[in-house]
């Protein structure tokens, strides 16, 4: 048992340093930084670099990701949940074979649609906008295959077959019974998508070329590369946009965070019972 709570709070410490590592920093003046001193609290705090970073567009690139993150998390949730229904209670024609061939996407890197999805959206004249860096990632086989084994684990058949006796239709099955049985599996399905929109940098490199659209990850990027090619880096703005950014995931995660471990683990072990 020693070991491990040892082990817990080893992973602990390893996750959480560089976090507060960067917190820290942010904090310090640049001077500062270059201390042999070790300090777990600073002793000269200032918010400056904050300052310097609130009047770049950092501020907008910020909303820039919430908007596309929360956008394509919502549009995921609600078409894998849909479409993972179907797949786990449904008889049609070839469902299996379908199904595999979807799963079978996931073996494919995302590198080798770069060029096949920029065309497309060219062709309909949305890049440089939301809508480019969306839809994109709407749908993606993980969720469809997680959620249809979440749901054929959590959603008893016979509550199913009950609502259809009773005249339900199939929406209001969908919307009444079984998405509220399955909160637990949507919240890791939307932690997860959330934290992959959030995060993502290629896409957005070739999708936008607009500032005003970057979203946070490519515009620290392209910011710092810029500011590199003149010959620095403006590691003020560096760190302190690199502490604001992870602030929605680990608050996202923070809310949710009860949903996400039940929702990974009560499906599984229903379906194993």
């Amino acid at each position: 048992m020693f070991l491990a709570y040892l082990f817990i709070v080893g992973i602990i410490i390893y996750t959480v340093t560089p976090i507060y590592r960067i917190f820290s920093l942010s904090i310090k003046p640049v001077g500062a930084w270059f201390s042999t001193q070790v300090e777990l609290i600073p002793r000269e705090i200032t918010f400056l670099n904050y300052q310097t970073l609130s009047s770049t567009r950092f501020p907008r690139w910020v909303l820039n990701s919430i908007i596309v993150s929360s956008s394509s998390t919502g549009l995921t949730v609600f078409v894998t949940s849909m479409a993972a229904f179907a797949f786990a209670f449904y008889n049609f024609r070839a469902k299996e074979k379908i199904f595999l061939l979807v799963l079978s996407s996931m073996f494919v890197p995302g590198v080798l649609s770069a060029i096949p999805l920029f065309i497309i959206f060219a062709e309909l004249k949305l890049i440089n906008t939301y809508f480019s860096i969306i839809l994109p990632g709407v749908a993606g086989a993980f969720g469809l295959f997680f959620m249809r084994g979440y749901i054929r684990g959590a959603v008893p058949v016979e509550i199913l077959d009950s609502a259809r006796v009773d005249g339900a239709s199939e929406i209001t099955i969908f919307f009444r019974i079984v998405l509220p049985i399955i909160k637990p599996g949507i919240a890791a399905l939307a932690i997860n998508s959330f934290t992959g929109s959030y995060n993502d940098f290629f896409w957005p490199l070739i999708a936008l070329s607009k500032s005003d659209m970057y979203t946070v990850q490519l515009g620290l990027s392209i910011a710092q590369g810029a500011v590199a090619a003149g010959g620095g880096v403006s590691w003020d703005i560096l760190v302190a946009g690199t502490m604001v950014s992870v602030l929605p995931v680990l608050t996202l995660f923070a809310l949710a965070q009860k949903y996400f471990v039940k929702g990974l683990t009560m499906g599984a072990v229903k379906g194993a019972g």
